[in-house]
């Protein structure tokens, strides 16, 4: 929706957070994997998914991994506990 500013003025505002990127980010920003019905139907193609995109993320050492959508948030949790990552993944309203 090419909405990418807004949410990282939310994080921004947040004291004591510092917003790390991932190396593809906004209009580069991979799927998560569960788009579309995609998790529904092949549930475990789509973790593999959430595998690569959660690798982009751990790479950068960050301690938490912020989305703005419901689905990205179960499908990158399950590859997180897949992969056994430390990495907490929320939505930006938690």
């Amino acid at each position: 929706m090419g909405i990418y500013n807004e949410p990282r003025k939310i994080l921004n505002a947040i004291p004591g957070l510092t917003l790390i990127e991932m190396e593809n980010n906004r209009e580069n920003a991979v799927c998560c994997g569960a788009g579309g019905g995609f998790k529904a139907g092949f549930p475990n193609e789509a973790v593999e998914v959430a595998k690569i995109r959660l690798k982009e993320a751990y790479e950068t050492r960050a301690e938490l991994l912020v989305t703005s959508c419901v689905f990205c948030k179960r499908n990158l949790s399950d590859a997180k506990n897949a992969l056994e990552y430390k990495l907490e993944v929320l939505n930006i309203e938690d």
